[in-house]
């Protein structure tokens, strides 16, 4: 969490932030954390990072604020939740797992919520 490498995904987050709270200390910075990442650690770090700085943020995984959604990596939701999820919100599952035109405007909703509030 406290890389400093700007070639490591945490170095990169810590080298913006910083920067962003150092000379744009009035903006309005919030972050959406990914639904579309492989692998739970990149959620983990992206949520550890927005608390670190005291950046708001928004789990697109799943969380208090959003329902799940098709992309979501969130452990806390079960297996039958996401499939019936993915079956209904992607293009062509299993072939096509992207979100379809329907998952995008429900996730817009919840992104356009969030910045209104930043």
């Amino acid at each position: 969490m406290d890389d400093q490498t700007t070639a490591t995904y945490c170095g990169a987050w810590n080298e913006v932030l910083s920067w962003l709270i150092e000379n744009r200390p009035f903006a309005h910075i919030g972050m959406l954390v990914s639904n579309g990442c492989d692998r739970e650690e990149y959620r983990t770090v992206q949520i550890n990072m927005a608390k670190k700085y005291g950046i708001p943020y928004i789990d697109m995984n799943g969380d208090r604020f959003t329902p799940v959604m098709i992309r979501s990596q969130n452990p806390d939701i079960s297996a039958e939740v996401k499939k019936t999820v993915m079956l209904k919100q992607a293009v062509d599952y299993p072939h096509n797992t992207h979100p379809n035109d329907k998952a995008h405007e429900y996730e817009s909703c919840f992104i356009e919520d969030f910045l209104r509030r930043i």
